[in-house]
């Protein structure tokens, strides 16, 4: 939705109180996380949900071991990100140093003849 070439969404969220967007983007979702049980569990019967709980525990088991060999891979290629940019940056704080070592140097090579 835009108005007056503004993303309309976003501008309702940043116009209103901190505590109402708060209740809006953190209560409510955590409000109907915790209904969805208490509805399920009223409208499914017990022993269709043990039927489901059995093989829902090993589809989680699987989600969560590729999560974590997911998670892993990040986390390693983010720390070569890291250390790559840390050698860059201890590159670029000793070149001017060593220019100006050079610098010196000649200076006083020249004006010891």
């Amino acid at each position: 939705m835009r108005h007056g070439g503004r993303d309309t969404r976003m501008l309702f969220f940043t116009t209103m109180p901190l505590w109402l967007s708060g209740i809006l983007l953190i209560g409510l979702p955590t409000v109907i996380a915790m209904a969805g049980p208490v509805v399920i569990r009223r409208f499914v019967q017990l022993d269709k949900l043990r039927t489901n709980n059995e093989v829902a525990g090993f589809k989680f088991a699987t989600v969560g071991v590729i999560y974590a060999v997911l998670l892993a891979f990040m986390v390693v290629l983010q720390w070569e990100t890291y250390s790559g940019a840390s050698d860059n940056a201890s590159a670029e704080a000793i070149s001017p140093s060593r220019k100006l070592i050079r610098k010196i140097l000649t200076f006083f090579t020249w004006s010891a003849r």
